[in-house]
């Protein structure tokens, strides 16, 4: 491990643990090492865009996914059994149309840009609260100084 920090420029001591070292590396790999898929589209020409964690429904996935567990769902029965639960699946996967899945694309895409002009609108308003209470000390400060 200390090969490797040395390698790639990394800070250590001789008292470092392996766990102290190793995370170390990982903090490094984190932060300049590009999972191999990336790598893999950026030589392609391609840029890649990770959505936040956490918003399904800025992930067209998502909405395929959940297209396909409805309609996988309303076809269960108390005997369906794991095997047709999969065959199921299959034949479900197997028939989603480009029109659907660009369907999921549209919606998903139109929740970003709900979700950008919201934060543009918080942001003004932050700004403007900050601007206003920037004026409001200047006009304290010029009162006060005409009151003295």
């Amino acid at each position: 491990m200390q090969a490797a920090c040395s390698l790639y420029g990394i800070e250590y001591v001789d008292s470092d643990t392996r766990a102290i070292m190793w995370e170390k590396l990982l903090r490094h790999i984190e932060l300049f090492v590009d999972p191999e898929i990336v790598s893999m589209a950026k030589t392609k020409g391609h840029d890649v865009i990770f959505t936040p964690p956490y918003y399904s429904d800025l992930q067209p996935i998502e909405f395929v996914w959940a297209s396909v567990k409805g309609q996988v769902g309303r076809q269960y029965t108390a005997t369906t059994t794991f095997q047709q639960v999969r065959q199921r699946l299959d034949v479900v996967f197997g028939e989603i149309s480009e029109r659907s899945i660009q369907g999921c694309i549209d919606k998903a895409r139109a929740n970003l840009l709900d979700l950008s002009v919201h934060i543009k609108a918080q942001d003004e308003v932050s700004e403007s609260d900050s601007d206003s209470s920037s004026e409001s000390d200047g006009v304290s400060s010029a009162n006060e100084d005409s009151a003295t």
